[in-house]
């Protein structure tokens, strides 16, 4: 066992195939249970029906047998598909596309009309392109996507026959229900490494539009700005001319949520390998605490300081991350015991492998991170190999080995981005997300990946995980876990 090597042994891919949803698996009565997560929220408008039909994957997306398998390929290759194929080349791997659903298209025909508007009006150089079109990234010739909107501003590049050859200054995606990971991490990093200067990600079903500005966003600290589909949210690359009114997007949409629309019912049965990435995002009037009111006694803005944090009373539940207060829900008790059964059996294992030197750790237990004294945290569990830091009272100083956080539906975007990015910037050496609403865990080797290359693992509960940092000598067996939680979902069904 090497909690501590410098050596970090080859991890054992538990997915045979890294193009497969694992969530078939969970064609079982368990999947229907999905509700446990539900909050109380604060959104009227929100399309409430859409909850009830969500369920996780009927079945996961079909790889049709004509497309190649494996890496390497090209996008000479890409192009020789018979044109019914939907596809894209990312990095020499072929990933399969379901046609999108109506409300998909639906959203992003709305947001290129009004990107058109504004160009026509301001900007008669650029112009506004709705997928399928092809745009080929990467002088190795090994890429080739179909941004659901994009906008690019090179006229000579433009009369060109064949794909679009080149960086566009703008990209969307419409959240997809069956393959999430493209939209949220792989093709997002994508567009970061090729040079794209702004990409938004907009999910129709929770009502939110996040907006990364890759121009002014420093490497490894890409928490992006969240909007709902209320909002005027600026295309920063016009340097706020152009604006898309998400109000009218939702008037677009908004008969798709009623008890008639079966557009909503079937959109939201859609395939899913991710499950509930931002389960109830949007959903509440606090920016950061949705479906609960920020306690007065919380300082709000930035600036503040660990010594703050440690004056606050006992019974506040909040993190600081770069001088910031962010509340916390208590959690739900499938995430309790999600974290339970999880930092069990590291202790299991941690005894079983007389690494006597490394200590596992479930919250509430502070993590100070930084010189600077301005980020304390508390990872639902932590693993940490240094004896000489472990103290009766105060925090943790210092980055643990390995961090867990259990998706929380309160504040998904810490887990997602915020601490992630934080985590990683600190020297957290591994960290997993894990959504119990949709048995999924994603797996994230800082220690192993480049800077830009920042696609987790992903695994479900059907299997054991191996903690990387181990040497894959410990593993985390997700049956065990989803045998401690599926009486919730008996319960809710």
């Amino acid at each position: 066992m090497d909690f501590k090597g410098e050596e970090y042994g080859k991890l054992q891919n538990m997915n045979d195939d890294p193009k497969k949803d694992s969530s078939e698996y969970f064609k079982t009565e368990a999947a229907e249970g999905r509700g446990l997560v539900q909050e109380p929220s604060a959104a009227a408008e929100y399309p409430q029906k859409a909850g009830q039909y969500y369920v996780d994957l009927e079945e996961s997306v079909k790889q049709d047998p004509r497309i190649p398998k494996g890496g390497g390929h090209t996008e000479e290759e890409y192009l020789a598909l018979p044109d019914d194929l939907r596809v894209e080349l990312i990095d020499g791997v072929f990933y399969a596309m379901v046609a999108p659903a109506r409300i998909h298209q639906t959203v992003a025909l709305e947001i290129a009309r009004q990107l058109m508007d504004c160009v026509e009006k301001n900007c008669k150089e650029c112009f506004v392109y709705i997928a399928p079109s092809d745009v080929a990234l990467g002088e190795d010739r090994k890429t080739v996507v179909q941004p659901d909107v994009y906008v690019h501003c090179d006229l000579e590049k433009d009369i060109k026959p064949g794909p679009y050859r080149g960086v566009p200054d703008f990209a969307l995606e419409v959240l997809s229900p069956s393959n999430p990971e493209n939209d949220l991490w792989r093709k997002r990093e994508l567009y970061r490494r090729h040079g794209l200067r702004e990409y938004w990600i907009v999910d129709p079903r929770e009502l939110t539009v996040y907006t990364f500005d890759f121009e002014k966003t420093d490497e490894g600290n890409e928490v992006p700005e969240k909007y709902t589909f209320q909002d005027m949210v600026p295309v920063r690359i016009s340097d706020g001319v152009c604006r898309i009114d998400f109000r009218r997007v939702y008037d677009k949409i908004k008969h798709f949520s009623t008890a008639e629309g079966r557009e909503m019912k079937e959109y939201v049965r859609e395939p899913s390998g991710a499950a509930a990435y931002l389960q109830n995002a949007g959903q509440a009037s606090d920016v950061q605490t949705r479906g609960m009111t920020r306690d007065p006694r919380i300082p709000t803005g930035g600036g503040h300081t660990e010594e703050e944090y440690f004056a606050l009373p006992d019974d506040l539940r909040v993190e600081l991350i770069d001088g910031v207060f962010y509340q916390t829900a208590s959690p739900a008790m499938p995430h309790q015991t999600v974290a339970l059964e999880i930092v069990r059996q590291l202790w299991d294992c941690i005894e079983e492998h007389g690494e006597e030197e490394c200590f596992a750790y479930i919250a509430p237990s502070d993590v100070a991170l930084g010189e600077d004294k301005k980020t304390v945290v508390q990872p639902d569990v932590y693993v940490h190999c240094h004896p000489e830091r472990e103290v009766i009272s105060g925090p943790h100083r210092g980055a643990p080995d390995f961090t867990i956080e259990v998706l929380s539906p309160s504040n998904p975007e810490n887990d997602l981005w915020r601490k992630r990015e934080l985590y990683r910037r600190h020297g957290v050496r591994e960290y997993w997300i894990v959504d119990p609403a949709g048995f999924t865990v994603y797996v994230f080797h800082f220690e192993k990946e480049g800077p830009k290359e920042e696609t987790p693992e992903k695994y479900s509960f059907d299997r054991e995980i191996p903690v990387g940092i181990s040497d894959g000598n410990c593993k985390v067996d997700f049956r065990r876990v989803c045998r401690k939680i599926e009486h919730f979902f008996r319960m809710n069904q």
